[in-house]
């Protein structure tokens, strides 16, 4: 008889050396303030502070993640596609708008739909043609010149 192992999936997190200062700086004020009678890692303090944490950050918090990884190559580029696909749709977008898309992240931007691809069948060796795909290829490349 079988015994199930059930295997947790460990994600790990990098922490810069500013953060892990004060993990070890909240581990001392602990192990002063409690003595011997608590053994705290790293891992539990900083899964104590997480999961303590409300389950939705705050404004103020998501507007200081925002200010320090907000990334105005990606969106221009954004801003960028967006007008692109309003030209081509017959519609011009006013520099308010254009500034405000740079402004205002979209929620789907991330969202691309990922191309996938066929395999495909091996019906011939793949170091032969046939004739069709030989005069194919031979029309393309006379089409360029």
């Amino acid at each position: 008889m079988e015994i199930a192992k059930t295997t947790k999936k460990v994600e790990r997190t990098i922490l810069d050396s500013e953060s892990v200062e004060r993990v070890k700086m909240w581990i001392k004020q602990i192990e002063n303030e409690l003595g011997d009678s608590v053994d705290v890692t790293q891992k539990s303090l900083v899964n104590f502070i997480i999961q303590s944490h409300s389950a939705s950050l705050s404004a103020d918090e998501i507007q200081k993640i925002k200010a320090q990884n907000f990334d105005l190559i990606k969106a221009l580029k954004k801003a960028t596609d967006e007008a692109l696909k309003a030209k081509q749709a017959g519609h011009e977008l006013q520099l308010n708008e254009i500034i405000n898309l740079i402004q205002t992240p979209s929620v789907n931007s991330n969202l691309r739909p990922k191309r996938t691809y066929k395999k495909r069948q091996k019906t011939q060796d793949s170091n032969s043609l046939d004739s069709t795909e030989i005069t194919s290829n031979t029309q393309k490349l006379e089409g360029l010149g």
